[in-house]
């Protein structure tokens, strides 16, 4: 599908980019369901909030912004990536390739799970490490759902940046899945792996906790991210050094974020919400470039991996992603592949 061309006149256009990849997150089911904050600007809409796509043919008004062939990411939301083709305005659009390093081409550089995935979780995992609390080399957080993609990216981005990550998974049906799904996270660069349970006991993970900080007697994480909520969040709250920060960004629960009082008064502790798309939609030009390219570069690198699971863009293929979405746990996202990457 394309948009009708002459319905934004007043941008330089492209020729319908080829759109590559596009994956399918919970919040792209949340908008389809209506439920989600942000709605699309009219109806019919087309489903996906991110994705990656080829330009093929730069429009009449155009500067020298972009270049056929580049390949291009949203720098806006809910423009629709469920889909082999589109027209936008240039302002809609980021192109990758300026910011490879060493002036790689992004289709060298980057796989089509990291370029397709770029702009939600490791924007995420990037922000809250970064726009709560100054993490230096010697810093730690804790985190709940670290095996979810944000919980993955942010071990990654806190490995490069010398933080220590402390990881909360749900606890699994034998201990040889929790075991399994602690090597997975190990692998990525976690500094601690635990199980609901063992974050629960407060006694057991000071023990932890001064291990992982090299036997410091005061070792406790600054900021905590919350996406599971009820006594999940607790537990997270109850680690925190005086003054952290837990910021929360979903409710996977759907239980309420409910602190102890004796934490706020005494300890005090600040309770925050994270949203990706308000940091977008208040960021300057310069704060959005400075943060991608710096998740460039880490893919690039292969400092920041992505875990995927391809799908063809077709009725099965469609059935088969959102039966994998709702279905068991797995650490690949659902990626939709577009014929013109095949």
């Amino acid at each position: 599908m394309a948009d009708n061309p002459n319905s934004m006149p007043k941008f330089f256009q492209f020729r319908p980019p080829h759109v590559l990849a596009a994956p399918v997150n919970p919040a792209d089911i949340n908008t389809i369901q209506g439920v989600y904050p942000r709605k699309p600007a009219q109806l019919p809409a087309v489903g996906g909030n991110e994705g990656v796509a080829v330009v093929r043919q730069v429009g009449a008004k155009a500067t020298n912004r972009f270049v056929p062939g580049q390949w291009v990411i949203p720098a806006a939301p809910m423009l629709g990536w469920w889909r082999t083709e589109m027209t936008v305005p240039a302002d809609a659009l980021i192109a990758l390739d300026p910011l490879v390093p060493d002036g790689c081409p992004a289709a060298e550089a980057l796989d089509l799970a990291q370029a397709a995935t770029l702009t939600v979780n490791p924007t995420s995992a990037m922000r809250m490490l970064a726009d709560y609390v100054d993490l230096d080399q010697a810093g730690m957080f804790v985190q709940n759902g670290a095996n979810s993609g944000v919980g993955r990216a942010a071990i990654q981005i806190a490995k490069a940046r010398g933080i220590a990550s402390i990881n909360v998974v749900r606890k699994r049906a034998s201990p040889e899945a929790d075991a399994a799904l602690a090597d997975e996270l190990y692998a990525l660069g976690a500094s601690l792996v635990v199980t609901d349970e063992e974050a629960a006991d407060a006694r057991g993970m000071a023990s932890k906790l001064r291990k992982v900080a090299g036997n410091e007697a005061e070792a406790k994480p600054q900021l905590g991210l919350n996406c599971v909520g009820g006594r999940s969040s607790v537990s997270l709250a109850k680690m925190l050094a005086h003054r952290g920060v837990l910021v929360t960004y979903g409710g996977m629960s759907k239980r309420p974020v409910t602190l102890p009082t004796g934490l706020l008064i005494f300890n005090d502790i600040e309770a925050r919400g994270f949203w990706m798309t308000r940091w977008i939609e208040s960021a300057s030009s310069e704060a959005k470039h400075a943060m991608y390219a710096q998740l460039v570069a880490w893919m690039a690198s292969r400092e920041l991996t992505v875990e995927a699971q391809a799908y063809p863009f077709d009725t099965d293929g469609l059935a088969a992603a959102l039966a994998a979405l709702d279905g068991p746990y797995t650490p690949a996202k659902p990626l939709f592949v577009m014929p013109a990457a095949l």
